[in-house]
């Protein structure tokens, strides 16, 4: 699917599958997987937000697409240990830090 969407004047396509994780390919490369954070997910409620509003931030901070889309995952990942749309949003260095662990 993600090579099909990934056509010409998109830059990447990322797909998202929860649990799953996600695959993301940039436009004319490979599609690649990130596996999904290991939690105990309690609230999927905002992960969706919350992935999107990581991966355009390290967009933005000029993060490549690779680290921005591991940073987004694990962003999401730690939104759903808790309760409800805003709860358990982790700050930049927080994502950073359980990425380098994992």
């Amino acid at each position: 699917m993600v090579q099909v969407l990934a056509a010409a004047g998109r830059s990447c396509t990322v797909v998202t599958g929860g649990e799953r994780g996600c695959w993301y390919a940039e436009y004319g490369g490979d599609v690649h997987h990130v596996p999904a954070l290991k939690v105990q997910v309690v609230d999927t409620t905002g992960c969706g937000d919350v992935f999107h509003g990581a991966y355009a931030a390290s967009i933005a901070l000029g993060d490549g697409v690779s680290t921005a889309v591991q940073v987004a995952t694990v962003a999401a990942g730690l939104k759903a240990t808790q309760p409800g749309g805003r709860r358990g949003i982790p700050d930049r260095a927080t994502a950073q830090r359980v990425l380098a662990e994992a």
